[in-house]
């Protein structure tokens, strides 16, 4: 059971530049229809959330509008993709976020952990940019008896949420 009080669910970068055909990870060339594939279940989890009075959180990335703030680095690694941060694409500014379970889920979770949170990994509300990377991405998480939190379907994420005393609104 969940201390609702105590608790959020974390919904990180599902946005346009990683779901949608115009965005930077389809111009980058990854299958976003198996990032898509994961939207159901997010939906789901966020509204026994919200029903509950879960705290939920989104993250995302974004640069400002002159990119001065964006790494070199990062922007040579977007021009090597064919998906040139700043660069006027078919969704306008190109701004990049992130979705995947190899990246910015690990990176979350592993940060949170090192600041004393407990984090429990959705699997089916994750997708990794490329499919052989989810599995692995997910067994790393749970390490030396899962050093960085458990991992559980959503199923048992929403039967969590359920079951536990609605968290005062």
């Amino acid at each position: 059971m969940l201390n609702l009080a105590c608790s959020a669910l974390l919904v990180i970068d599902m946005q346009r530049d990683f779901l949608d055909p115009r965005g930077y990870a389809a111009q980058a060339g990854l299958d976003i229809q198996r990032l898509r594939e994961i939207i159901p279940n997010v939906q789901a989890l966020l509204a026994a959330a919200r029903k509950s009075h879960l705290r939920v959180i989104f993250t995302r990335e974004g640069h400002r509008s002159d990119l001065s703030d964006c790494p070199a680095t990062k922007l040579a690694r977007s021009v090597a993709a064919g998906a040139k941060i700043g660069h006027a694409g078919p969704l306008g500014r190109l701004l990049v976020r992130g979705v995947t379970t190899e990246v910015c889920v690990h990176t979350t979770v592993r940060a949170a952990t090192d600041c004393g949170y407990h984090c429990i990994t959705v699997a089916d509300a994750c997708a990794a940019s490329e499919a052989h990377l989810q599995q692995p991405a997910l067994d790393m998480l749970q390490v030396e008896g899962g050093i960085f939190g458990g991992v559980a379907h959503c199923a048992e994420a929403l039967q969590q949420i359920e079951s536990s005393p609605k968290a005062i609104a």
